[in-house]
């Protein structure tokens, strides 16, 4: 039967604000029978636990922390029982009902990368606070040798991170890139999984899909947890706002950006290119790189009409809001439509 454990990495620095966050907020809903730890560095000799801490025998830095995982792993999978353990950040919010309804057990990594930058590096690994592993993807990691680690080039947003750890001789890196190659290169291939939500938005109150959202500050954190709880009205109301774009290079930009600087965040974004033969698509693709609220389409020139009802085929809402491409909504247009 297959059984998940979990870790949620953080450091000493973090107990009274992002540990505290999660504590309470979507950690007050883990079924008793679900263990976790949250995960800091920092013990001189052996591995000691502070109540629901783990305090591991190797540095608490940010810089450390591909150390802090091999040492994480080595421990989990030698002192705890597990068929699958869930990896995230102090500043991940989880719905815990999605998660415990995954059906890990058909793979032995999966998470999401959000995109490629464009730096020429191919990313096997997932990136953004929120991954799973199986024991036997933990059992890999945990029997590889670093030595070969001083050669590698492990990156986070095109820059390596060289920390020596004398322990285990390892230069390098962040620990997303250093759990995917060596997966990789163990046949292991990382699942996409697009529900694990590398960004603050959305989250999974707005897109109730999702199973975790990244990046989330500790009063968001509690303003999410309150959410799920129904205990703020109309929330769950979410808008479908179309923009159909032809030639739209000069403002598109402008009217999106009055759309993510709403008061109210419960929204996607469609934007359908009609055409167009000028940077409009590149400037929405931008956009939805970096946020997956948005979806970005393109067709060739057959009406603004016939765009709009492009848009509303791939709308998952039933409220529907139309933009053009040269628009501007005020800051609490959403919030008064809602209300």
């Amino acid at each position: 039967m297959s059984s998940i454990f979990i870790a949620i990495k953080s450091c000493f620095a973090y107990r009274e604000t992002r540990q505290n966050s999660i504590r309470n907020s979507w950690l007050k809903d883990l079924p008793p029978e679900i263990p976790y730890y949250f995960i800091e560095g920092g013990s001189e000799n052996e591995v000691i636990t502070e109540g629901d801490i783990l305090k591991l025998a190797c540095s608490d830095k940010y810089q450390d922390l591909a150390c802090k995982t091999y040492a994480l792993l080595t421990y989990l999978y030698s002192n705890q029982d597990f068929s699958h353990l869930f990896i995230c950040d102090d500043d991940t919010y989880v719905d815990l009902n999605h998660l415990q309804q995954y059906k890990f057990s058909a793979y032995d990594y999966i998470g999401f990368y959000p995109h490629d930058p464009g730096d020429g590096v191919e990313r096997l690994y997932a990136q953004g606070g929120a991954y799973i592993l199986s024991r036997k993807a933990v059992k890999l990691i945990v029997n590889t040798s670093f030595d070969n680690g001083k050669t590698k080039n492990w990156w986070w947003g095109g820059k390596i991170s060289k920390a020596h750890h004398s322990s285990i001789g390892l230069l390098a890196s962040i620990e997303d890139a250093m759990v995917g190659e060596i997966l990789s290169s163990n046949a292991i291939n990382l699942h996409l999984e697009r529900r694990f939500n590398p960004l603050p938005y959305p989250s999974p109150i707005e897109r109730p899909e999702l199973i975790s959202c990244h990046s989330v500050s500790p009063d968001r954190m509690q303003q999410l947890y309150q959410q799920s709880k129904g205990r703020i009205n109309n929330r769950d109301i979410k808008i479908s706002i179309i923009i159909p774009a032809l030639n739209a290079e000069a403002t598109i930009r402008e009217t999106i950006n009055s759309v993510t600087n709403q008061s109210y965040q419960n929204w996607e974004v469609i934007i359908v290119d009609n055409g167009s033969i000028d940077s409009t698509y590149e400037i929405a693709t931008s956009y939805s790189e970096n946020d997956l609220r948005f979806t970005i389409l393109k067709e060739s020139l057959r009406g603004v009409s016939i765009a709009r009802n492009t848009g509303i085929k791939v709308a998952s809402s039933e409220w529907l809001l139309f933009l053009d491409a040269d628009d501007l909504l005020e800051y609490k247009a959403l919030d008064t439509l809602v209300n």
